[in-house]
């Protein structure tokens, strides 16, 4: 198999059992064809170098909270009556419901 690539130079490797192994070195387009045959077989475009493929864990920057503590139960806990006012209207509604209004 010839491989040519996106500087127009060329490798010859041989591929085992119908499998190519090529690890390519720069981005581009990569023109593959059988050496046999001399005809193009496929085109393989190459979007970024094998250096980034193998992405690791980061270690995610954290910034110390230096503002005012809130308490343990918080300071404004709104839903609680946002909660309790929305079951009311259900209720509300179920008994206009149930009346048959």
């Amino acid at each position: 198999m010839k491989i040519q690539n996106p500087s127009a130079e060329s490798v010859t490797t041989r591929t085992t059992g119908g499998i190519l192994r090529f690890i390519p070195e720069q981005t581009g387009l990569y023109q593959l064809t059988d050496v046999k045959k001399t005809e193009w077989i496929h085109h393989v475009a190459v979007p970024f170098p094998q250096e980034e493929s193998p992405i690791a864990p980061q270690k995610v920057p954290t910034v110390p909270f230096h503002g005012k503590q809130a308490s343990a139960e918080g300071e404004l806990e709104l839903w609680w009556w946002a909660a309790f006012l929305s079951l009311a209207a259900v209720g509300l509604e179920w008994v206009v419901f149930s009346r048959g209004y």
